[in-house]
């Protein structure tokens, strides 16, 4: 048979994700086609989720930074803050 990508690398589950907004919506909502309108329904989803913090960290690590829906943020801008997370460390490191 055909063995998807999610066969091989199954989701990791954590306790956060059973109370999220998003496990009553469905997976494939979450991750938008480029060029559409960048998941705005979702993210409003997302805004009023009681598990966004964690939902937010979670799409930070490098696994989940470059596609889906995670914590009402888009990749772009979750590659943003990593970015200025980045930038703000080092230059906390250079004025000591």
């Amino acid at each position: 048979g055909i063995v998807s990508a999610v066969d091989l690398n199954p989701p990791t589950f954590h306790p956060w994700m059973s109370g999220a907004k998003c496990a009553e919506v469905g997976g494939d909502a979450w991750f938008p086609e480029k060029g559409g309108d960048g998941g705005k329904a979702q993210i409003e989803i997302c805004n009023t989720c009681p598990a966004k913090r964690e939902c937010l960290e979670f799409g930070m690590t490098a696994a989940n930074l470059g596609y889906g829906i995670y914590g009402g943020k888009t990749p772009r801008q979750r590659k943003a803050i990593r970015n200025n997370e980045t930038e703000r460390a080092r230059d906390k490191r250079h004025a000591s």
